[in-house]
């Protein structure tokens, strides 16, 4: 039910996301900015200072929580990762949401084919996603168990690849 949950959430993204992709070809940074429903992200990118790695050459996949999915998180932990004191525990939350190349849907379809049924990414600030099919839609789980159903239109940027995801995923 879960899994059901976030992919009629997604169904909407969706839609947000093909207007974005259409309206831009510019860079992941650029695709996030752009985005009303990930000013939270955005913010968080620049806190982090990590808007060199989003404009630059790439190719990345960036998994973008929208804003609810930052509400979602245990109380405090946002708040906690916002202070510039953390400045380096919030980049590396947002790596967490990163993995070095361009993957299309196609790219981790084929790759959970050829993982029987599993494909497992590692992401930039060195942990884990798995990726596998749910009623034929590709989920993502991270290190904690959480699970979030791709959207199915990803956004190509002129660096990488965009998902938008209704979770945020959790390392440790």
């Amino acid at each position: 039910m879960k899994i059901v949950r976030k992919m009629a959430l997604l169904g909407i993204a969706g839609l947000l996301a093909a207007q974005t992709s259409a309206q831009t070809n510019g860079n992941m940074l650029q695709l996030v900015q752009e985005s009303y429903n990930h000013s939270t992200l955005y913010e968080a990118i620049k806190s982090a200072e990590l808007e060199t790695m989003l404009t630059g050459k790439g190719p990345y996949t960036l998994f973008a929580p929208t804003n609810d999915a930052f509400t979602h998180l245990p109380a405090g932990d946002w708040e906690e990762l916002k202070h510039s004191e953390k400045k380096r525990d919030l980049a590396d939350f947002i790596n967490y949401h990163v993995v070095e190349g361009r993957y299309s849907e196609q790219d981790l379809r084929d790759a959970i084919r050829k993982g029987n049924g599993e494909a497992k990414l590692k992401t930039v600030s060195g942990g884990k996603l798995t990726f596998r099919l749910v009623d034929n839609t590709v989920v993502v789980t991270d290190a904690q168990g959480h699970d979030a159903a791709l959207n199915a239109s990803d956004m190509t940027a002129t660096n990488g690849v965009v998902y938008i995801v209704d979770s945020v995923f959790l390392k440790k």
